[in-house]
């Protein structure tokens, strides 16, 4: 029996339509907004239509609050507003809990807005296997311009440099980085249009008796005696990415 398309499908030249073959891009045109980087199958995504229902919020300081928020969105109605303390620890957590994956590459992936009084922002993916936990962490430096990971050693390592973000209400930048937890290494990083080859490198492991898991952790903090804020959206996770 033959197979493969008829000779009218998807690849006979139309005068007013495309046929289109392309899945992702067929979903994306339907809604989705998973249009940044359609690698990767999708195991979670939220874009926090429905509330925080599902993530764990925290912070340390006065006036810190995560909430759902209609002010700004990158798509939809709504977002995660984070709002930092003011005092002591100054920060805003978003964390959502999934269960113990399947190991291979993982994809992480949000937006946000940026903001002058932000001081630093930060995405950790932890997978604990219930003797230890692997880390890959990568934390923006607001005041400094730099985006670093967190190494092997426990250290933040530069990644780039000289990475002005613009600061607008309205403008969502994206990040999104794999992760190859089956040989414990960061695969690639990707922050609007620039992208960073980080083959082969190791991530930080240490002891751990937590219960197999993953969490992923988004994380602020502000400058001191401010309340800054910031929007997150398109929280997304996939695997079997290249």
């Amino acid at each position: 029996m033959a197979h493969g398309l008829p000779d009218y499908g998807a690849n006979t030249p139309k005068v007013t339509v495309y046929g289109l073959s392309d899945m992702a891009e067929l979903a994306v045109r339907l809604g989705s907004f998973v249009s940044y980087d359609r690698q990767g199958d999708v195991m979670c995504l939220d874009g926090f239509e429905s509330g925080l229902r599902g993530f764990l919020t925290g912070g340390d300081g006065l006036g810190w609050s995560v909430t759902q928020d209609s002010t700004y969105s990158r798509n939809g109605a709504f977002s995660a507003k984070m709002v930092c303390g003011s005092t002591l620890g100054r920060s805003a957590t978003l964390n959502k809990f999934l269960q113990y994956p399947v190991m291979g590459n993982l994809g992480i992936e949000f937006s946000s807005t940026m903001h002058a009084d932000i001081e630093t922002l930060k995405v950790s993916a932890a997978i604990y296997d219930g003797t230890n936990s692997f880390i890959a962490r990568l934390i923006y430096n607001e005041d400094t311009s730099i985006l670093t990971y967190l190494n092997s050693a426990g250290a933040e390592v530069p990644l780039q440099a000289g990475l002005v973000l613009e600061e607008h209400p309205y403008l969502f930048h994206t990040l999104k980085y794999v992760v190859d937890y089956k040989n414990r290494k960061y695969v690639r990083a990707m922050l609007d249009e620039r992208s960073w080859d980080m083959t082969d490198i190791p991530l930080y492991s240490t002891l751990s008796a937590n219960p197999p898991n993953m969490l992923i952790a988004i994380g602020a903090i502000g400058k001191i005696a401010v309340n800054a804020a910031i929007h997150v959206d398109d929280f997304i996770i996939t695997q079997n990415e290249p």
